[in-house]
């Protein structure tokens, strides 16, 4: 897998609370798989939160407006990269000075986003492709459950 951007903003931050279901279970492994990890959530492409876990206990991600502007910010994303005739794009990380949000589009109907803080201090630039190689096995297990759920 190999993400197509890396877009960099300053100072972003999100959190929410745990939503109890089997895909949950699933989404836990992300804590450990990738250091750092503050957030997770499944949601459709339309909007439509399907499962989140955290390490806080912040609603923020239950807002609909949040969930709204997480599939927003995708739809956004993609119309940026048909400038550079680009498409298809099923990965897109967004790093700042301390967290990274990263996208992944499972079967075509939903998107894996999780937070991750990134150690600012270190001067170094985060290499996004050994990222999403660390994920090609979860995102294949991830997928046949999800397809199992609906």
């Amino acid at each position: 897998l190999m993400s197509c951007f890396s877009f960099k903003q300053t100072s972003v931050a999100t959190t929410g609370i745990p939503v109890n279901d089997g895909l949950s279970d699933k989404l836990n492994a992300i804590f450990s798989l990738v250091a750092g990890t503050e957030l997770v959530c499944v949601i459709t492409l339309e909007g439509v939160l399907k499962s989140s876990i955290s390490r806080t206990d912040c609603e923020v991600i239950h807002s609909s407006d949040t969930i709204y502007t997480i599939a927003s910010l995708k739809s956004a994303l993609e119309r940026f990269l048909k400038i550079f005739q680009l498409s298809g794009c099923p990965i897109i990380h967004i790093s700042g000075d301390y967290y990274t949000f990263s996208f992944y589009i499972i079967n075509a109907q939903y998107l894996l986003v999780f937070s991750h803080q990134i150690d600012s201090g270190s001067g170094i630039v985060a290499d996004f492709s050994v990222l999403d190689d660390s994920m090609v096995s979860f995102l294949d297990d991830l997928k046949n459950t999800i397809a199992l759920s609906t």
